[in-house]
């Protein structure tokens, strides 16, 4: 006798006396499958099933060549015929199907634990989950019918299950139980709320808390409710007994800093109360308390105000900005949460550089005359959080600010003072190489609403009393802790754990390897394995990822995580969109586990992680959050290829859109918001840094890192052009254009002329341009770019006014204003029609009609939209300025060229600056302000020799000597 196994839950199969059968063609199997749930049917209904849509000549002709390849397949009388128009089974073959079992099973106090994992592992997924259900709408019906009730009886049998198992209270054989049913009715919420059950009768409170958390995503982004009344009221019960357990919980290990508290405290009532406080920086070295510190002022804290909790991490501290991606993540919370409205204008601009805050704007805006008065981001940023803390007050709680990157802090000391009654901050530093906090301590100090906070390691009597408190049972091993740990709290706790679990060396040479060893001891073989990834994370990181990186299954991954979570090895952090983050208790013990790792493993645990946070990637403005993370992960996976890639990727979100003077911008808002806060010097080693890179990666053959090495040139030449360092920009650029140009990379080699043009503009090169213009237009003329047509009639016509061909260059430069005013996205290139205008004002001057260029500078300026963050204002005000002094009108010159100072002040390009000293220095001679005029003209003679403007630095070392 013949056994046939028929699988039809989840993806079917076939199997012939235990050797599984694959059929050439899906009809066949369909067939196989019909007549084993049907036992028999009619040929007419098996064609009309499965060939429905052609005639029935060619439907009989293809249902008899598919019963002939079962039979060639399996055996001859596997398919019978016992009427010519029936067919069914083989009477003696005894068939064996998964449904069967289902539909049989039933349950009651005697059923055995076996059976019931036994009857959940059938359900595997949907009846014929991979049959393809369109071959006929006959098929389809009986397909969705037989889902529907195989679907229907597991599921109430489960219920059946589950209730009998909780009356038991066989917790771990439920939650299996209840897990299944969510898999199957992802949108039943009973499943969820048994699982809920079940958890914190098991005083798990995090699961408990987490699985409400998926249910209410579920619902919300698939179906748009809320979880029900019972659900809710459910999950607020769990989060009182949770909220207890950890109060009492941190209540009883928490000992000493009593005045520390008490200074905090009562600074808390006196900023809520309107009256004079101080905003606190607790310094300490590590593990001795900061972070227990801030937690216990803030645990019961009066919630009458906004709290922005956040910490900063030691690879961060190169990142800009990374602190305030933070910030601006817990207050988009925070602002939904009290409904305030914000100005539009403020959180779309402020949404630019951080897209953290993720919030809609409101349906107004602020009135023209506000609006000027925004000059900077940090104007838009200090205005958006007085207008937050005229409704609320603010306390920001920041741990180890030392990691806090300088640009961060720069802006966090602005926010702070331009607020100082409104805004109050406590944070957590160490004691060594704190010179940017010091910095930022110091420049909070005019205000008188800053001190300094010391926090010390225990004494012998404290460190004793620690003990009683916390583990009595060691106490007689206080004076071994104490010479031990020092008095440091951490090293303290770390040696009661040793100690209790009966290590009772009384020397130990490598103190910090022995505490933290001793607490992993005795972890499981898994939670060790978790552990070793988890290590590879710097900072706060979501189950989503491990589950990602270690393949390990939802259940069994989170059992492993409850064991590192009571090891306190491990701690959550609740994020502000409620869900939890997983974090190393202490730095100290990530950095142990991770350097007992081995080299290749370590490679290849970043790389994976890396690769993850890649795929997360979505080519907008939020990658710019991942990069960190990716430069982190992948340089230490050693992918070099791939740290240069993002280094790169950085590199061009700071230096944005300033390839020249006029850029082609998408959003004018962010043109220049990160460069106002980027030091030179900084951006210098960043491109030496880089410089090695590409060095190290253009040997390789390539095609996108020959690409990546187009780009590293091209920003490497761009920077050192505009910061004057001319030569070695030129060079880049050139070596760019030429390398472009071997590949047929035309885009690359087009950016590179216009930055040749640029040059050649700033030093008067006529020859030069001329010749660049000529090559570029052969470029456009391959990618046949409107666009690029009108970049180049533009330069041409300013080529031909500074050749004295006024009326050609202006005919020129009229083309160019009508081709981009054509163009459907002339948004683009707005500051193109800002540059024909300025360059129609040149050429009125050139030919001495003062008033008229005048007139085209204030048109250009007009199309700027009042927004002074470009290096295209600078230019503008300088050669108003130059045209108000040429005509004597000197209180006017002075005004514009300070104001185009004060422009040049907000970019690192300085092309013209050399100018503007020149003609300040010979306003304040003619006021007889000599010591005025001498400074600038020595500023003059500075930027002209740096900029390799010869003509100038003649005059001005000749107006020099004249007023020596």
């Amino acid at each position: 006798m013949n056994n046939l196994e028929i699988k039809f839950l989840g993806i079917p199969s076939i199997k012939l006396n235990g050797t599984e059968i694959h059929l050439p063609f899906a009809k066949a199997e369909c067939i196989i499958y019909i007549l084993a749930y049907e036992k028999n049917i009619m040929r007419n209904k098996m064609c009309s099933f499965l060939w429905g849509d052609v005639k029935e000549e060619v439907a009989k002709k293809s249902l008899r060549n598919a019963v002939y390849t079962i039979r060639r397949n399996l055996y001859d009388n596997i398919v019978i015929s016992p009427k010519r128009s029936l067919l069914q089974i083989d009477d003696d073959c005894d068939l064996f199907t998964d449904i069967r079992e289902i539909e049989k099973f039933t349950i009651n106090e005697k059923t055995e634990e076996n059976d019931i994992n036994n009857y959940i592992s059938l359900y595997t997924g949907e009846f014929l989950e991979c049959i393809e259900n369109k071959l006929s709408l006959e098929f389809e019906e009986w397909l969705v019918v037989l889902r529907n009730k195989y679907r229907k009886l597991f599921v109430e049998n489960l219920k059946e299950i589950i209730s009998l198992l909780m009356k038991k209270n066989e917790y771990s054989l439920c939650e299996k139980c209840c897990i299944k049913l969510i898999e199957i009715e992802e949108f039943e919420e009973a499943g969820y709320r048994n699982l809920m059950l079940i958890y914190s009768k098991q005083g798990k409170y995090s699961e408990a808390i987490n699985t409400y958390n998926k249910l209410d995503k579920t619902l919300r982004e698939n179906l748009s409710v809320n979880p029900s009344v019972e659900t809710r009221k459910m999950f607020d019960d769990i989060l009182k007994m949770h909220t207890a357990i950890k109060v009492v919980k941190k209540k009883a290990d928490f000992y000493g800093r009593k005045k520390e508290i008490q200074i905090l405290k009562n600074n808390f009532m006196k900023f809520l109360s309107n009256k004079d406080f101080s905003s606190y920086i607790a310094y300490g070295e590590a593990g001795v308390g900061k972070t227990r510190l801030l937690e216990e002022v803030t645990e019961n804290l009066y919630k009458d105000f906004i709290l922005i909790k956040v910490s900063c991490y030691d690879v961060e501290s190169e990142f800009m900005f990374k602190l305030w991606d933070k910030i601006f993540e817990n207050l988009t919370y925070l602002i939904k949460s009290i409904n305030i409205n914000i100005p539009s204008d403020i959180i779309d601009y402020v949404q630019q550089a951080f897209p953290t805050l993720n919030i809609e704007t409101s349906d107004f805006a602020l009135d023209t005359n506000i609006k000027r008065n925004y000059l900077f981001m940090e104007n838009y940023i200090c205005d958006m959080f007085s207008i937050i803390s005229k409704r609320e007050k603010i306390i920001f709680v920041i741990d180890d600010l030392q990691w806090a990157d300088k640009s961060s802090l720069e802006l966090l000391c602005k926010v702070i003072s331009s607020n100082r009654y409104k805004i109050m901050f406590v944070a957590s530093c160490r004691s060594e190489n704190v010179s940017s906090v010091e910095k930022f301590y110091m420049n909070l100090c005019p205000y008188k609403n800053v001190s300094k906070l010391e926090l010390n390691r225990f004494s012998k009597l404290e460190t004793k009393e620690f003990i009683q408190l916390i583990m009595p049972e060691v106490e007689s091993d206080s004076e071994l802790i104490y010479d031990e740990s020092e008095g440091n709290p951490l090293f303290i706790t770390e040696m009661m754990n040793s100690l209790k679990q009966g290590m009772n060396e009384k020397k130990i040479t490598d103190k910090m390897a022995f505490l933290i060893n001793s607490r992993i001891l005795n972890l499981s073989e898994g939670a060790r394995k978790l552990l070793t990834i988890c290590s590879m994370f710097y900072e706060a990181f979501d189950i989503k990822i491990l589950s990602k990186v270690t393949g390990i299954k939802s259940i069994e991954l989170m059992d492993l995580i409850e064991e590192l979570l009571l090891k306190n090895i491990l701690k959550e952090e609740k994020y502000t969109d409620s869900s939890y983050m997983l974090i190393f208790t202490h730095q100290k013990i990530r950095e142990y586990i991770y350097n007992n790792v081995s080299n290749s493993k370590r490679m290849v645990l970043h790389e994976i992680i890396g690769e993850y946070y890649e795929s997360r990637l979505n080519n907008n403005k939020n990658d710019r959050l991942f990069h960190p993370n990716l430069i982190f992960h992948f340089t230490r996976s050693d992918n070099k290829y791939k740290v240069f890639k993002y280094e790169m990727k950085g590199m061009q979100v700071i230096l944005d859109v300033s390839h020249e003077i006029f850029p082609i911008v998408d959003d004018k808002k962010t043109a220049g918001v990160f460069e106002y806060y980027t030091d030179e010097k900084v951006l210098e080693e960043k491109f030496e840094k880089l410089k090695e890179m590409y060095e190290d990666l253009k040997s390789q053959s390539d095609e996108e890192i020959y690409e990546l090495g187009l780009i590293y040139l091209h920003l490497y030449g761009r920077f050192h052009k505009d910061i004057g360092n001319p030569l070695k920009g030129l060079e880049a650029i050139r070596n760019m254009i030429d390398l472009s140009l071997k590949k047929k990379y035309y885009l690359y080699a087009f950016e590179g002329y216009l930055q040749l043009i640029q040059y050649a503009i700033n030093t008067n090169e006529l020859d030069l341009m001329s010749d660049t213009i000529e090559n570029a237009e052969k470029v456009a003329n391959i990618a046949s770019d409107r666009a690029k047509f009108g970049l180049l009639l533009r330069y041409k016509g300013y080529l031909n006014v500074l050749e004295g061909k006024y009326e050609d260059g202006e005919k020129y430069i009229l083309q160019a204003i009508d081709l981009f005013n054509s163009l459907a996205d002339r948004g683009k290139y707005i500051l193109n029609l800002v540059a024909a205008s300025f360059y129609l004002g040149e050429s009125r001057r050139l030919q001495k009609k003062y008033s008229k260029a005048i007139s085209f500078y204030y048109k250009a300026y007009e199309l700027c939209d009042d927004d002074e963050d470009f290096p295209a204002l600078a230019l503008i005000f300088s050669k108003i300025g130059y045209t108000k002094f040429e005509l004597g009108i000197y209180d006017e010159a002075q005004f514009y060229l300070l104001k185009s100072l004060k422009s040049y002040n907000k970019t690192i390009f300085a092309w013209g600056r050399a100018e503007v000293y020149y003609c300040l220095a010979l306003i304040y001679d003619k006021k007889n302000l000599k010591d005025k005029s001498r400074n600038y003209i020595e500023l003059a003679i500075l930027y002209s020799n740096k900029y390799c403007n010869n003509g100038l630095n003649k005059k001005s070392n000749q107006f020099f000597e004249s007023i020596k």
